[in-house]
């Protein structure tokens, strides 16, 4: 730079003090005085806080203009900055409302409020299609962590930036800032899980790697469990299972996803297990006396279900749920058991277990009817031509009836007491 430009620039410089010191003295009045003496400074405060009570934005801005240039806030002057920022961003002008904020940073720099602000602001921008704006807004949160790292707002800011620009791998790593002071922070959690799947990650790694250093949390294991099996990875999911209950062996939640795991993977065995575990703690659940039944159809242990379905009946708890499951049971039964060509006694299984689908239509099962209607209309049930061969001293037939074990050759019924079906004529 030559004499003559440094020159020209000392000049400049020189005006626009001068034209600055004009304005301060115009506004303020008078000669400088003490700081936060001069003649305005009295009643500007509580201007400029009434203004902002009543919303006077464009007053707001005003007062603070004259507050900060008139030296007028001794104590509070970053307050001052946020109203009159504010005031801008009340207007609709986040480009106005960053320049406070940084301009109040210049004097107080550790200024955690006003760099809270300053972010907020900075992100409005961003919003408003200024993406230049994404690595002041990060500067802002950085320098808020050098105050205080443990600042999880900040850290979440900082997250849901990343995510807005589509940096999930940055984004995994503030999360993963979160998660080390509050492990437990389910949206952190979430939203890690969105940022490994936008990388093309699997998902539950987030919850396993969690659970792999903490195993004796059962929250953490149970979330890792739940992830499995949204996955449809059962068998891992079964292998999990197996090892939390070393450490939770009698927890209801515990036990019940385990137990629908082992469904899932067809391993009834296993299944009924935990679901015999679950009935013993609490056989006032019908819930699960339904859910055993049913696995005891599985691995086609008639008695059982038909037993453990009497059971949840008895409760009256979910009448239509329970009169269909025994009816599901009798139904297989029959199946398991019938000739190719209907015999009487097959006959009478199927048509009590029309009367339990029947009786669970009338509990509102939607299914009840139909599945009734369906055993009526494939002739499954006894008929008058089918008791016309039978024998009229009988008036009634029960699957456990000497009759039936006989022309079953078995007992194969033999479970199913108290109940028959009435001669038709």
């Amino acid at each position: 730079m030559s004499i003559k430009e440094i020159i020209l620039c000392i000049l400049f410089l020189n005006m626009v003090f001068l034209q600055e010191w004009d304005e301060k003295i115009m506004i303020c009045g008078g000669e400088k005085p003490r700081r936060g003496e001069y003649p305005i400074c009295e009643g500007s405060r509580q201007f400029l806080e009434n203004n902002w009570v009543q919303g006077l934005w464009n007053d707001v801005i005003e007062k603070a203009y004259e507050l900060i240039l008139c030296d007028c806030a001794t104590d509070d002057e970053a307050n001052i900055y946020i109203l009159y920022g504010r005031a801008y961003d009340k207007l609709g002008k986040p480009d106005s409302s960053t320049w406070v904020f940084k301009k109040g940073l210049k004097e107080f720099p550790d200024s955690e409020k006003l760099l809270d602000w300053a972010a907020y602001s900075s992100s409005k921008e961003i919003r408003n299609g200024n993406e230049k704006k994404l690595d002041e807004h990060l500067y802002f949160l950085e320098r808020l962590l050098e105050i205080n790292p443990q600042n999880i707002s900040a850290l979440e800011k900082m997250s849901s930036a990343y995510k807005v620009n589509q940096m999930y791998e940055e984004q995994i790593i503030v999360i993963n800032q979160i998660l080390k002071i509050d492990s437990g922070n389910q949206q952190a959690i979430s939203d890690k899980k969105k940022a490994f799947e936008k990388l093309g990650k699997d998902a539950s790694d987030v919850d396993k790697d969690r659970w792999n250093k903490d195993p004796d949390n059962l929250e953490y294991g149970l979330a890792y469990l739940e992830s499995l099996m949204i996955n449809e990875n059962y068998e891992l999911a079964g292998e999990v299972a197996e090892e939390i209950l070393l450490y939770h062996d009698s927890n209801k939640r515990l036990l019940k996803k385990t137990s629908d795991i082992h469904i899932k993977n067809s391993d009834d065995k296993k299944a009924i297990k935990y679901l015999e575990k679950l009935v013993d703690q609490n056989d006032a659940n019908t819930e699960y006396l339904i859910k055993l039944s049913k696995a005891y159809i599985n691995i086609d242990q008639y008695n059982k279900a038909y037993s453990t379905a009497n059971k949840a009946i008895a409760l009256g708890q979910n009448n239509k749920k329970s009169y269909y499951q025994r009816a599901e049971v009798l139904k297989n039964l029959a199946d398991y058991y019938a000739s190719d060509d209907l015999d009487f006694c097959d006959r009478v299984v199927y048509e009590l277990a029309a009367e339990d689908y029947g009786k669970a239509y009338e509990y509102k099962h939607i299914n009840g009817k139909r599945s009734k209607n369906s055993l009526i209309e494939g002739e499954y049930i006894t008929s008058v031509g089918a008791w016309f061969m039978i024998d009229e001293k009988f008036t009634t037939m029960s699957p456990d009836s000497d009759e039936c074990v006989n022309r079953k050759g078995s007992d194969c019924y033999g479970f199913i007491k108290n109940r028959g079906v009435s001669r038709k004529k």
